[in-house]
């Protein structure tokens, strides 16, 4: 290749150059790259050599243009740049009709944030802010098209926002475009205001446009033809944001004594496929993880938790968060019944207390409270004796609670529960024993009983047991034949009284006894066949008492 043939061809390289340099957009000329830079090198060895060359004028000069190959020959390490959408983005055009827009001439890869330069940030910690960064779209199919144009709503945390990075209801899209060639690589949009690391954007209802060659010319606008534009049927497309890691927790007592605890992944951004790293600190269990979640976690003891998340994207950036959680412990000690028993006697101190408590930690402590009138105040109980198992004796007439405290500090106080005084006018009781019956004691008419005492109770206190019969606390003595009621009576100590009747029966079963005057043998009397006696009379005898006794004849005849 003659020298001249070689500067002509890069008069040509260095026109195109410029013209793609001027437009911001990719190189796509690698292997005029290449001969360019055999020719610098070949010019240089002919410097070297004294050989001289033709000098061409070019429409800057020479010595621009080996500064600018220098540049292109050993400063370029991507034969890629990206692009600044020519026409600045807008709310104020109007919105193109979607509907029919189903080609696919021109395609959308994926959405990411950088900066100006298109350098992307890789990681970023919330809720950070992120200023100066662009939204850059890239175009992965475009085959001599032209003046690309793309409209789309923004949204950020599912909130449609504006350019100026606020909330906001319009129905226009940002419309942002690019006249010229439309190549495949990535183009400059949008600035994003107001972004904080962490929130999620996101493109709806895309509309995207383009012209055929011979087609171009103007401000880039949407397409009057349908197999110019797409979007009808293309879904949202999320943004590619810096990798955030976050992670927020939930405490809760469940059935443990510490608190549970659910750690929810909030990371969002990164690069393809996400691979997490858990680690829920002391006492933890599972102590980690390598799943997204969310994770519920217990816990074998309380206090200060540390927590990290490291999340690492299929690019290998990767980012920890470090949070603490302060565990609790979980007080299910509870007092599950109270009862008492009340004051046997007016003014006694013989009444009780007892509590039964579930779900304590390890030694329970109780402490029994008193009040003399319902609802307190209260103050300590003298009574000590159930400070270790709840069941308090001796206690006088009042209003109780019973507290309790276990070895995590968790602590109930039981409902108010009264001791009732006892009644100083109740009456006592007695109960006779049965009716008792005997016979008569041999040759008399009544008997020596032993009777039986009734028995008495009383909530105070008897003071005495007396009976009719001889008004004493025992009735036994000698009773006559028939039946005797003995009325019992018991007093209590308040002369509250109270009877009951015992029947004590003796009876006569001895016969009396008669004895006959004795027999008489005599003689008729003269000229008689008979004779006049005068009869003798019997007598007769008894323990109790027995009458006259009488007689007949054998023949039926008065005696």
């Amino acid at each position: 290749m003659t020298r001249k043939t070689t500067l002509s061809f890069l008069v040509t390289f260095f026109k195109m150059l410029e013209n793609a340099l001027d437009n911001k957009k990719k190189i796509q000329f690698p292997i005029a790259v290449i001969l360019a830079c055999m020719w610098l090198i070949n010019f240089v060895n002919a410097q070297a050599q004294n050989v001289p060359m033709k000098t061409f004028t070019f429409k800057t000069n020479l010595q621009k243009h080996l500064v600018l190959l220098v540049f292109l020959c050993f400063g370029i390490t991507n034969t890629y740049s990206q692009i600044i959408a020519s026409e600045p983005a807008t709310e104020g055009h109007a919105t193109c009709t979607i509907d029919g827009c189903s080609a696919n001439d021109v395609e959308i890869g994926g959405v990411y944030l950088a900066d100006a330069a298109g350098n992307k940030l890789s990681i970023c910690t919330v809720p950070d802010p992120i200023n100066e960064y662009y939204l850059w779209v890239e175009i992965t199919k475009a085959s001599s098209k032209y003046d690309l144009f793309i409209q789309f709503n923004l949204y950020k945390d599912n909130v449609k926002i504006g350019l100026n990075g606020l909330p906001t209801v319009s129905p226009n899209k940002i419309s942002a475009g690019n006249d010229g060639a439309i190549d495949v690589d990535d183009y400059r949009m949008v600035l994003i205001p107001s972004y904080l690391c962490g929130e999620v954007l996101e493109l709806r209802d895309i509309f995207i446009s383009w012209q055929a060659p011979g087609q171009a010319g103007g401000l880039p606008t949407c397409s009057t033809s349908n197999s110019k534009c797409g979007g009808e049927f293309l879904p949202p497309i999320t943004v590619n944001t810096p990798l955030a890691v976050d992670f927020s927790f939930t405490e809760s007592c469940t059935n443990g004594n510490y608190e549970e605890v659910v750690f929810t992944n909030e990371s969002s951004g990164g690069d393809g496929t996400l691979v997490y790293s858990w680690n829920f600190g002391a006492g933890a269990s599972p102590a980690t993880a390598n799943t997204v979640g969310p994770h519920t976690i217990t816990y074998s003891s309380s206090g200060i938790k540390n927590i990290s998340l490291t999340v690492t994207d299929a690019d290998g950036d990767f980012d920890t968060m470090n949070d603490t959680v302060d565990v609790d412990v979980c007080c299910n000690l509870s007092i599950t019944n109270i009862s008492s028993t009340p004051v046997t006697c007016g003014g006694g101190s013989d009444g009780n207390v007892a509590a039964t408590i579930s779900g304590a930690v390890g030694t329970a402590v109780y402490n029994l409270l008193y009040s003399a009138t319902s609802g307190g105040p209260y103050s300590n109980a003298p009574a000590t004796d159930g400070d270790t198992d709840g069941s308090y004796t001796g206690l006088t007439a009042g209003f109780y609670q019973v507290d309790v405290t276990d070895d995590n500090a968790c602590n109930d106080t039981s409902v108010e529960i009264e001791v009732l005084d006892g009644d100083s006018v109740e009456d006592p009781s007695i109960t006779c024993a049965s009716d008792q019956s005997q016979p008569a004691d041999a040759g008399v008419c009544n008997a020596a009983v032993t009777v039986i005492a009734p028995e008495t109770n009383d909530n105070c206190g008897v003071a005495s047991i007396t009976n009719d019969f001889n008004s004493t606390a025992d009735a036994s003595g000698t009773y006559p034949v028939g039946i005797t009621v003995v009325i019992w009576t018991v007093t209590d100590i308040h002369d509250n009284t109270k009877t009951c009747v015992q029947n004590i029966t003796v009876t006569d079963d001895q016969l009396p006894i008669i004895t006959a005057g004795g027999n008489i043998d005599t003689t008729a009397d003269n000229g008689l066949c008979s004779a006049a006696l005068t009869i003798v009379p019997a007598t007769a005898d008894d323990n109790c008492s027995v009458g006259n006794p009488t007689g007949t004849r054998d023949d039926g005849e008065a005696l």
